[in-house]
């Protein structure tokens, strides 16, 4: 019993893999250590370092837990290479972060500005949509997975 145990476990935190349920799963610790790192990024800044401009400790946040991101799915998630130079990996990561990132404004604007939903149901509505934009941009658009190979 305990074999079997280890077993999964390693298949899901240890192999590497291609198999999207378990890189979504993964993906879904790799995001939320890069929310982490956003979070403290913003907040050490703003009220230990007396950052004054919330954008600029806003962007500085946003670019560490991108960092963050990259590194731990290329590490973790991602096993298959996109066939990209390093540089053009991370400028594609980058750009379907930024996309994200669109999306989020866009979507908390509608949500709360056009349909008043209280914003910190408009954010976890929108945090789920476009933690999906994401993973799924990531895996079939940059590391070049086929839909085929989703199972």
């Amino acid at each position: 019993m305990l074999k079997k145990a280890r077993i999964k476990f390693d298949v899901l935190f240890i192999q590497e893999t291609d198999n999207t349920w378990i890189q979504g799963f993964r993906y879904l610790f790799v995001a939320s250590a890069a929310l982490m790192a956003d979070f403290l990024t913003l907040v050490t800044l703003t009220e230990l370092l007396n950052v004054e401009n919330i954008i600029i400790s806003s962007a500085a946040g946003f670019s560490f837990g991108l960092i963050i991101n990259y590194l731990l799915s290329i590490r973790w998630v991602f096993t298959s290479g996109s066939g990209k130079s390093k540089r053009s990996e991370f400028l594609m990561f980058c750009v379907i972060g930024l996309v994200g990132l669109a999306m989020t404004a866009a979507l908390m604007w509608v949500m709360t500005s056009i349909f008043g939903v209280y914003y910190i149901f408009a954010k976890a509505v929108v945090t789920c949509i476009v933690f999906f934009w994401n993973f799924f941009a990531r895996k079939f658009l940059l590391f070049n997975i086929k839909p085929k190979d989703i199972v």
